[in-house]
Parts: C-alpha cells; sequence; structure tokens
C-alpha cells in the first residue's frame, strides 16, 4: 500500500515538472512573439515620444513662442530655481541655448553643413566632415528633429 502510494506521488511530481517545463517554454515563446511584435515596436515608439515631449516641453515652446506649461509635480533643480528668482526684465536682452544636437557617432566631428527641411519645420539635416585636408575622416550625414534632439533619426 505504502508502495503504490509512493509510486503515485512520484508520478505526480513528475507529470508537474513536465508541465511547469512545459509553461516555462510557452511563457518564453509569447514573450519572445510579443518583443518581437510590430504593434508593441510602435507602442513603444510613440510612449518614447511623448515622454520626450514633456521632457522638452519649456524648451519647444520658448523656441515656437508658446507659453510654457510648467510641471507642478516636478521638483525644479538648482539652476532653475535661482533663474527663477531673477525676471527677465532684470536680466535685459538674452540668448538662451535651447539644445544641442548631438551624440555618439556626432562626438569629436566637425559640422561642415546644415539644412532645415523646407515642408516640416522640426527636421534638420546636418553634414559633418573634416575641413583639413590633411587630417580627414569619413563624413557623416544625420536628420535631427526638434521633437527629440539627444538622438538623430537616421
Amino acid at each position: 500500500m505504502l508502495a503504490s502510494i509512493a509510486e503515485s506521488t512520484a508520478d505526480v511530481s513528475e507529470h508537474s515538472k513536465g508541465s511547469s517545463l512545459r509553461e516555462k517554454t510557452n511563457r518564453t515563446e509569447d514573450a519572445q512573439i510579443i518583443l518581437q511584435s510590430e504593434s508593441l515596436k510602435s507602442n513603444l515608439f510613440v510612449m518614447e515620444r511623448v515622454i520626450t515631449l514633456n521632457i522638452f516641453q519649456p524648451k519647444q515652446a520658448a523656441y515656437r513662442g508658446l507659453p510654457i506649461i510648467v510641471d507642478t509635480h516636478r521638483e525644479p533643480s538648482a539652476e532653475e530655481g535661482s533663474a527663477n528668482n531673477m525676471h527677465l526684465t532684470q536680466l535685459g536682452p538674452n540668448l538662451d541655448r535651447l539644445w544641442a544636437f548631438s551624440c555618439n557617432l556626432t562626438k569629436g566631428r566637425n559640422v561642415s553643413c546644415v539644412s532645415w527641411n523646407k515642408v516640416n519645420h522640426d527636421l534638420l539635416a546636418a553634414g559633418y566632415g573634416q575641413f583639413g585636408f590633411s587630417d580627414q575622416k569619413g563624413g557623416l550625414v544625420c536628420c535631427w528633429s526638434l521633437k527629440n534632439p539627444e538622438v538623430s533619426i537616421k
């Protein structure tokens, strides 16, 4: 009697091990399918755009002459806090650096030409190359968007 109970317990544990292995394999396959789906990639792209727009909203609004939306949930950094203490009328005419277009590909390269897109004014093409004949590197063209100035589009 005890032997038959031990055998049935062993059968149940082997069956549960096999089913848990199949479940893990199925979950891994499902995860791979989800991660490779075009729908997920598209949704992640949209979410990245939304987050970036939230981050760069004050600079983009200043660039376009629109009102800046104040984020009441974010605490101002040290430099923002000190800048807010002075009024613009006290500073007089000034220029603010809104953003810089750079990434790992463009580090150490000279900008040789720049052109704004005539149809979509948020797009900028920049050509990178060397001016000196003796110190030549390969050229590079990057397209930048004002919607995400930290990463080149192509």
